[in-house]
């Protein structure tokens, strides 16, 4: 029986995006399966990992793609001013208001609304915007009048928004509404058999953007790439290419072009170079759950969190590597203690 950790898998492509990783190729796949419905989608995952691609392409591949695609950040507009750019308002509601403005909601009518950073939407709006999912129907400030809005909602968080309804943050009725399906994409550490087709891509993109021959990574830049960890994750990874491809005067990607965090990757990474691409990430994975796990004390859901793994994947990581997660709870109390 082949392990699933170390099994390769045929690359995947939903709306031109493509992975091999058998997390992020469920994820597409999912994605495919739900695009042409009403349902409303629940992204989490780091920041950089393409959550808003991924709701792009699922938009792109519904019988909506005809109609607006409507991004909006819960975190970067002000807490006064969101329930207006949500619902809109009529002239002459609040001081300022000149003219009549049409909120998201009817902006979006037909389309899709997609929501980041949705953890940071205020509860009192969070009230009114279910009502919104469950009925169609919206007040635009300074009127009564009910209108009624066809949206498909896709939201997305870099949190664990779980975590914010068992903390109150989040009212619990709402993260039901939105998390009918619930989409979790690794981060790029995590999917790393994926960097060499992100790499190729990238280079071609800013190749041609900026007018250059097409350019190959040295052995070196190439080592340097697969083993840094990207925090970033692609948003990471895009700018570094990008900024390689800007400073690269030859037909070839030296070290030398990538930022200097890099530099320290190979002294500080001391494991056998003999070691396969899967052999090293399942060295990586064991030393890492079993961190992540002696942090929580041994608890599973609470290292899943950490790790930005939903529960399931995690607790079939543990059994995969045959990792007991009960020794590591004596050790977090006994430290404890």
């Amino acid at each position: 029986m082949v392990d699933p950790v170390q099994r390769v898998s045929l690359p995947y492509c939903f709306n031109g995006i493509i992975g091999r990783n058998l997390q992020f190729l469920d994820v597409l796949k999912n994605a495919s399966r739900i695009a042409d419905t009403r349902a409303t989608v629940l992204i989490e995952g780091e920041s950089g990992t393409g959550k808003e691609l991924i709701a792009r392409a699922i938009h792109d591949a519904s019988s909506r793609a005809g109609k607006p695609l409507i991004c909006i950040n819960c975190g970067a507009v002000p807490e006064n001013l969101l329930e207006s750019e949500f619902f809109g308002y009529e002239k002459g509601a609040f001081t300022g208001a000149s003219k009549s403005y049409k909120g998201k909601f009817e902006a979006a009518d037909g389309g899709t609304l997609f929501l980041d950073e949705v953890d940071e939407m205020p509860l009192c709006l969070q009230v009114k915007f279910l009502r919104v999912l469950q009925r169609g129907e919206i007040t635009p400030l300074g009127t009564h009048e009910i209108r009624h809005s066809d949206v498909r909602v896709i939201a997305a968080t870099n949190r664990n928004l779980k975590l914010f309804v068992d903390e109150g943050r989040f009212r619990h009725d709402l993260y039901y509404r939105l998390n009918v399906v619930y989409l979790h994409l690794p981060s790029l550490r995590e999917r790393k058999e994926d960097l060499p087709s992100l790499i190729e891509r990238f280079l071609y993109q800013f190749c041609e953007q900026f007018n250059k021959n097409p350019l190959k990574l040295n052995k070196s830049t190439e080592t340097l790439l697969m083993e840094y960890n990207y925090p970033g994750n692609i948003r990471e990874l895009e700018n570094i290419i990008q900024r390689a491809v800007l400073l690269c005067e030859t037909d070839e990607v030296l070290p030398e072009h990538l930022p200097c965090e890099f530099y320290n990757v190979g002294e500080a990474d001391q494991r056998p170079t003999s070691l396969t691409f899967s052999e090293a990430r399942e060295q990586f994975e064991r030393v890492y759950f079993e961190k992540v796990l002696s942090e929580s004390k041994g608890v599973i859901r609470g290292a899943a969190r950490r790790a930005g793994l939903d529960y399931k994947n995690f607790y079939m990581k543990l059994k995969c590597y045959g990792i007991n997660p009960y020794g590591f709870k004596e050790k977090g109390e006994s430290k404890s203690g």
